[in-house]
């Protein structure tokens, strides 16, 4: 699915070490995720558009409860069981910068391919099911400064130039995956890395 990938940005895929399958885990455990990845308080982003795709229902739970008892997070969310005025304000306000943060699950996106603008950057929680949603994400990034809401801040929303910090940021893909994600991982980037990369001592493997 990389071949499909039409924007230019760094795409980043990091193994999550574990000992036993997610599946087995307690649903209060964060099983994919680490807070070297996603920063456990949006204020710390220094852009806004942060997109984070979650395959697992139960996952997207467990982060948006945590982002929950942040009262200085700044999120939204879109699940299958949003309703349509929620989607419609939730992706508004993603767009707008308004919220840092937009939690996607994978079924949201299976039943609707909702074309979300303002995206700057994407963290995939785990990697999709259905390996061409990867290469469909990656192309909704938007170039930083093209147009849109105030999707900059820091400096632009302080009423500076958003288009300064454009040139600063260079937008960017994260991956998390385990031993257990070797079919949704050949999906993506092909059987002959997905064995390099799960075999392989490297704690990330970057495609330029």
């Amino acid at each position: 699915m990389l071949w499909k990938i039409l924007l230019s940005q760094k795409d980043t895929g990091t193994p999550h070490e574990t000992q036993i399958p997610p599946w087995e885990l307690p649903l209060t455990t964060t099983t994919t995720t680490s807070p070297q990845i996603i920063p456990p308080s949006t204020t710390k982003l220094k852009f806004a558009g942060l997109l984070i795709f979650i395959p697992s229902y139960y996952d997207f739970v467990r982060l948006r409860n945590a982002l929950k008892a942040d009262d200085s997070a700044e999120f939204a969310t879109v699940s299958e069981y949003s309703r349509n005025a929620e989607v419609t304000r939730a992706r508004a306000r993603f767009y707008h910068g308004q919220r840092r943060v937009l939690l996607y699950t994978e079924r949201a996106h299976f039943y609707h391919r909702y074309r979300i603008r303002g995206i700057q950057d994407v963290i995939f929680y785990g990697l999709p099911d259905h390996g061409e949603y990867y290469s469909e994400l990656v192309n909704l990034l938007e170039e930083r400064g093209a147009g849109g809401g105030g999707r900059g801040f820091g400096a632009g929303a302080a009423g500076g130039s958003a288009a300064s910090l454009a040139t600063a940021h260079q937008a960017t893909v994260t991956a998390l995956f385990c031993r257990w994600d070797v079919l949704q991982l050949e999906r993506v980037v092909g059987s002959g890395r997905a064995k390099k990369m799960l075999q392989g001592e490297s704690g990330t493997y970057m495609f330029c």
